[in-house]
């Protein structure tokens, strides 16, 4: 795996600025030992509920949270796809900020959870891609906004 300068440099101004203790060198070396492709079931058998709403889904995923920004990962625009391909079952297509990102399993295990959380879902597909790589374009505007003057805030 190679990482590009411009992706060590955006890793160390998100150290600098939100005062995250990145290791960058380690980020950029090691290997990625993440599961790209997952196929759940619920455990213990199949919900006789209603089939979740979109906005349920969207919603479940907004409650994961990426442990070293502490952002959900709609926001940090990790989420690329998520839609219900038929009744009590949706598929999700996502990435993560960095393949070597130290909290990825962690990541999906959390959005297992969340989306098992909710009544009618039966089964899920979740894809992990680095295609095309996950940057801070993905990021809405406003969260950006918020996080420099979370940091600003914290800095004085």
């Amino acid at each position: 795996m190679s990482s590009s300068p411009s992706r060590l440099l955006q890793w160390g101004f998100l150290a600098t600025v939100l005062g995250v203790s990145t290791l960058v060198g380690a980020m950029a070396f090691s290997k990625p030992t993440l599961k790209s492709t997952h196929n759940w079931k619920r455990d213990g058998g199949v919900s006789r509920a209603p089939a979740p709403t979109e906005a349920e889904i969207q919603s479940a995923l907004r409650s994961v949270k990426d442990a070293e920004l502490n952002l959900n990962i709609v926001d940090l625009g990790l989420i690329y796809e998520a839609r219900q391909s038929k009744p009590g079952h949706v598929d999700i297509l996502m990435t993560l900020t960095t393949p070597s990102c130290p909290f990825g399993n962690a990541i999906v295990q959390d959005v297992r959870k969340a989306l098992f959380a909710l009544p009618g879902l039966n089964t899920a597909d979740l894809r992990v891609t680095f295609e095309p790589a996950w940057s801070w374009d993905r990021v809405p505007e406003e969260v950006r906004k918020s996080m420099i003057q979370g940091a600003t805030a914290h800095a004085h």
